[in-house]
């Protein structure tokens, strides 16, 4: 889903503000199968990063809540009742800063906002604690090409259960075949916590009639803030998917069958120190730039690689297919991703990362994602033209730039060592 070139011309102008410099030499050899050595994670962690970093990572699942679960929990205050109710106060996803294009973290700042938590917990923080701010994404799914859509466009419950366990709290996960099956009682789930005035996040909704656009499903992560009669949901999408309510919400009805989870933020069972939390998002960098394929997705400096292979395969580059949009797949849509996390990074990281005591590991890590940035290809317009494209010269020119910036995660993984 394309950005306004206005929004993406902030981004530009937000990397703007240093000159470009040489991009490291490519070894002749180099290939996005050639990536990081196996060992890296394992020997640069140790116990300074995130908790259960390889739930971060994806590795491992976190089991689905039961049926009695969900009952208990709509057994309590909270239970849903008769007519229609909307959380009124919800954060719009895109909503204060217009280049939020990572999804997840944006559903769960709206979500922590609903819930009165502290002001921490805002879009940066949350990129930071998801890998966001660190791994590039890179996309191979055919289907569903959004790139732009950031690390947490990959579907994984464990992760989603990990951010919000970092924040202190329990999280209730809901997967598609209890949806299916226990229908009606999930509807009910979801209108409790609606009343209890906690969004739940979604990844994707079902039948979805966006202005002239109707998606079957709407597969990005979603807000459900309210409900009306029957299993009629309002869903807090991002502002392209016109018309909306005031508040942000479109109406639909029938369309949770099609959700591949929800997930809803519970009981509060810690309150962790901000400093903490961000000093082992810094140790856990080397496992977030080297976590594992996951949904058609590659992250991290395999991402970079996997970019600059992409630009590569001459037959994937004929008259039909650049008609079609592949500059989208294969350089505009993860351009998009790797701009959003520059401007994220350069606008945010100095006051996130201010309480870390190491300050020499802050000003390295700063210093080398600094040259990520400013070794970034630039476009003569931020999105290729057709004829750039179709250009064999160009695309060879702008996959040794994205495989150069690959190769500097290299002095990441050093530095942790």
């Amino acid at each position: 889903m394309k950005r306004s070139l206005f929004v993406m011309a902030l981004l530009m102008i937000a990397w703007s503000g240093v000159a470009c410099s040489e991009p490291a030499a490519v070894p002749a050899n180099s290939t996005g199968t050639q990536s990081v050595a196996a060992d890296s994670p394992a020997d640069t962690k140790g116990t300074k990063g995130m908790n259960n970093a390889k739930n971060v990572q994806g590795a491992e699942q976190h089991n689905a809540a039961s049926v009695d679960e969900l009952k208990a929990y709509i057994s309590g205050s909270g239970r849903p009742v008769n007519g229609s109710q909307k959380i009124k106060n919800i954060r719009r996803l895109w909503h204060e800063d217009k280049s939020e294009n990572f999804y997840l973290e944006g559903c769960l700042t709206a979500v922590m906002k609903a819930i009165g938590e502290k002001p921490e917990y805002d879009y940066p923080f949350f990129l930071a604690i998801g890998g966001g701010l660190f791994a590039q994404p890179y996309c191979h799914r055919s289907e569903h090409a959004d790139a732009s859509a950031g690390s947490s466009a990959a579907f994984d419950p464990a992760r989603v259960k990990e951010m919000v366990r970092i924040c202190g709290y329990d999280c209730l996960y809901i997967d598609q075949k209890t949806i299916v099956e226990n229908y009606d009682l999930v509807i009910d789930v979801i209108k409790t916590a609606v009343n209890k005035g906690v969004p739940v996040i979604t990844k994707g909704i079902g039948n979805a009639q966006c202005g002239d656009k109707f998606y079957d499903p709407l597969p990005e992560w979603s807000n459900i803030g309210g409900y009306g009669e029957g299993d009629v949901l309002f869903v807090n999408v991002y502002p392209e998917r016109i018309p909306t309510d005031e508040h942000g919400y479109i109406a639909i009805k029938g369309g949770l069958k099609k959700s591949r989870g929800l997930f809803i933020v519970t009981t509060k069972v810690s309150d962790p120190d901000i400093r903490d939390v961000l000093t082992k998002a810094l140790h856990s960098i080397p496992a977030f730039i080297s976590r594992p394929d996951m949904d058609g997705y590659s992250f991290g400096q395999k991402a970079y690689y996997d970019w600059a292979d992409g630009l590569l395969m001459a037959d994937d580059f004929t008259d039909e297919t650049i008609r079609n949009g592949i500059a989208w797949k294969k350089q505009d849509g993860p351009f998009v991703a790797d701009q959003t996390r520059g401007y994220y990074f350069r606008a945010h990281y100095d006051r996130m990362f201010a309480g870390v005591e190491d300050r020499a590991l802050v000003e390295k890590i700063k210093d080398i994602y600094t040259r990520m940035g400013q070794s970034s290809p630039q476009p003569k317009e931020f999105f290729v033209t057709r004829e750039e494209i179709a250009d064999p010269a160009m695309r060879k020119s702008l996959a040794e730039q994205w495989r150069a910036i690959g190769n500097l995660h290299n002095e990441l993984f050093e530095l942790f060592k």
